[in-house]
C-alpha cells in the first residue's frame, strides 16, 4: 500500500534552537504495488503474474513447488490447498495418508494405489466398496459378508470366490406347482385365465408360470433335478442331530459326487406348493412330507446352537436346535 510522508518542522523560540525535522507516516489509503498480482492458487500465464513470482501449471504458488489448485491436479496425489503445491508422497515421515491420494486410490507401501474391487486387502480404504472382510475386498457395499450367516434370508449365502458378497442362487427355481390355479375373493379355486391383468386379484402365483418340475430318477441312489441341476439322495430319510447330518452327508460317495447337507434355498426348491393350498414333495424323493422337518447346512447365526430346517408339511422355514435328533436329512450334490 502506498504511503505519503509529511515533514513537520518544529522551531524552538527560546535560544533560537532549531530542531531537526520529524517525520510522520500517514496512511492515505493508497494501493500496494503487488495488489494486482495473482495470489497463490490463482491462475497465471507467466512468473510476473504472481505475487510469489512462481507460476507453474498456470497456477501461482510459492517458489520451488509444483503449483496446483482445485482444478489443476497432481496425478494420483492431491493438491495441498494451504500451500497450493502438490503433495510429493502420501506417507510423509512413514505415516500413510489416504487423503493425500485422489478419489479411487489409497495409500499403501508409501505410494497411491488404485482401490481394489475384489482381492487382498488389509483395511477398508483399500477397497472400492470401502469394506475389507477376512482380508478380502467385498464387491458390493451393503451386501458384504464373512460367512453365510451374515446374509439376509433371501440370499443363497456368502460367495466362495473371495468377493465376500451375499449372492443369490445361481439356478432357476422350478414353478411352485400351482399351474393355472388361482383363487377369487371368496377363496374359491378358479382358472387364472378368468382374472385379467389389472383386475382385482390378478397377479397370483398361477399368473406367473415358471419352469416345470423335471426329475431324472434313472439312478437308484440319487435323483437329478433337471431344472436346478442338483442331485439328491433318495429317501426314506433318516433322523439325526445336525452335527451328525453334516458329517454323514460329507461322507456320502454315491456316483463319486461331492455330497453335502443342502442350503436353505436348495431345500425350498424341492417343496411342491400344490394347487388347492397343499404342500408336498415329489414321490421320486422317496419320503412322505407329513410332519417331516429336514435339516439345512446353515446355522441361524454366528456360533448359533440352532440351524435352519424346512418343514415339508407346511413349506415353512424353521429354526431347530442342532442337538434335536427329530429332524431328518437329505444330501445334495452339484452336477
Amino acid at each position: 500500500m502506498m504511503r505519503s510522508f509529511i515533514i513537520v518542522f518544529a522551531v524552538a523560540v527560546a535560544g533560537c534552537q532549531l530542531f531537526l525535522p520529524e517525520f510522520e507516516i500517514v496512511d492515505d489509503g493508497g494501493t500496494d504495488s503487488n495488489s494486482n498480482l495473482a495470489a497463490n492458487g490463482e491462475a497465471c500465464s507467466q512468473e510476473t503474474d504472481c505475487q510469489s513470482g512462481h507460476c507453474l501449471n498456470n497456477v501461482c504458488c510459492p517458489p520451488g513447488g509444483e503449483c496446483c489448485n482445485e482444478n489443476v491436479g497432481c496425478g494420483v496425489l492431491v493438491c495441498d490447498l494451504v500451500t497450493f503445491t502438490c503433495f510429493t508422497e502420501c506417507a510423509p515421515g512413514g505415516e500413510e495418508h489416504d487423503e493425500y491420494c485422489v478419489e479411487g486410490f489409497h495409500c499403501d507401501a508409501d505410494v497411491c494405489l488404485e482401490d481394489i474391487v475384489t482381492g487382498d486387502c488389509d483395511e477398508n480404504s483399500d477397497c472400492v466398496s470401502d469394506e475389507c472382510i477376512d482380508d478380502n475386498c467385498c464387491e458390493h457395499a451393503g451386501l458384504c459378508c464373512g460367512g453365510d450367516q451374515d446374509c439376509p434370508e433371501m440370499f443363497d449365502g456368502c460367495s466362495v470366490n473371495n468377493t465376500q458378497t451375499c449372492v443369490f442362487s445361481p439356478f432357476s427355481f422350478p414353478d411352485t406347482g400351482q399351474a393355472d390355479d388361482c383363487y377369487d375373493s371368496s377363496g374359491t379355486l378358479v382358472d387364472c385365465s378368468t382374472i385379467s391383468p389389472g383386475a382385482e386379484y390378478y397377479g397370483q402365483d398361477g399368473h406367473y408360470p415358471g419352469p416345470g418340475r423335471l426329475y431324472d430318477d434313472s439312478n437308484t441312489d440319487w435323483i437329478v433335478d433337471q431344472i436346478t441341476g442338483l442331485s439328491w439322495t433318495v429317501g426314506p430319510l433318516s433322523q439325526d442331530g445336525w452335527d451328525n447330518a453334516v458329517v454323514i452327508c460329507g461322507q456320502e460317495t454315491a456316483g463319486s459326487k461331492t455330497w453335502r447337507l443342502p442350503k436353505r434355498h436348495e431345500l425350498l426348491s424341492i417343496v411342491d406348493y400344490r394347487s388347492g393350498g397343499g404342500v408336498g414333495v415329489d414321490s421320486v424323493f422317496g419320503f412322505s412330507p407329513d410332519t417331516v422337518l429336514v435339516w439345512s447346512v446353515e446355522s441361524t447365526g454366528d456360533n448359533s446352537t440352532k440351524a435352519w430346517a424346512v418343514d415339508f408339511d407346511t413349506g415353512d422355514l424353521m429354526r431347530a436346535e442342532k442337538i434335536d435328533t427329530g429332524p431328518r436329512y437329505i444330501c445334495v450334490a452339484e452336477n
